[in-house]
């Protein structure tokens, strides 16, 4: 920048100079010539022991986001832990972590139950009362837990068909559908009778 107005000085000493504004990308000459210098230059390797300009925030901004992404990932993958998410998410999924986080706490607290499945099904609870069938009520030879009634119990086969647009989703696509399956009268109607066989 220096040099240019350094240069522009000089010129201005036995010329009129006169800068003003032009269209970009319009055809010309001299704008399309510093558009290709510039796009030259931003593409060399840097060398030497000079100062050079340091990266802008913005590209700075977007290398840590990757790079966090990337951890999250391996580190997700490598995980033994969460079974039960992994069968929703094998692959952190950013775009439901953002619809999730901008649900009311009860909606938020209803989908991490049923994700995490820590929900009221009967399997979970059979983790907390050992004398409790842990079988789903529908199918018997299967454990009642969230992935199970979510994804694949034939008892919902409309519900999911009707909100997921697939009789058996493998994977949750939208936040909205999870809050709608799981707040249907007969899915929300599961862990209220699980409640009240305790009274």
């Amino acid at each position: 920048m220096f040099n240019a107005i350094k240069a522009l000085n000089k010129l201005g000493l036995n010329r009129h100079v006169c800068i003003r504004w032009i269209k970009g990308h319009a055809g010309h000459y001299g704008n399309e010539l510093a558009d290709m210098l510039a796009k030259q230059a931003s593409s060399q390797q840097s060398e030497g022991p000079e100062p050079f300009l340091p990266l802008p925030t913005c590209a700075v901004k977007a290398l840590a986001k990757q790079f966090t992404l990337e951890k999250w990932a391996a580190r997700w993958e490598d995980s033994s832990i969460c079974r039960q998410t992994k069968i929703f998410f094998p692959h952190p999924n950013s775009k439901i972590s953002k619809g999730l986080l901008r649900l009311s706490r009860t909606d938020l607290g209803l989908c991490i139950r049923h994700l995490t499945g820590h929900s009221f099904l009967q399997y979970h609870r059979s983790k907390v009362d050992p004398t409790r069938d842990p079988k789903c009520r529908f199918c018997p030879a299967i454990r009642e837990e969230s992935a199970h009634i979510i994804l694949d119990c034939p008892a919902f086969l409309e519900q999911r068909f009707q909100i997921f647009w697939e009789y058996q989703p493998t994977s949750i696509a939208t936040v909205w559908q999870l809050l709608l399956f799981l707040t249907s009268p007969q899915v929300s109607g599961l862990e209220e009778d699980s409640s009240s066989e305790d009274d």
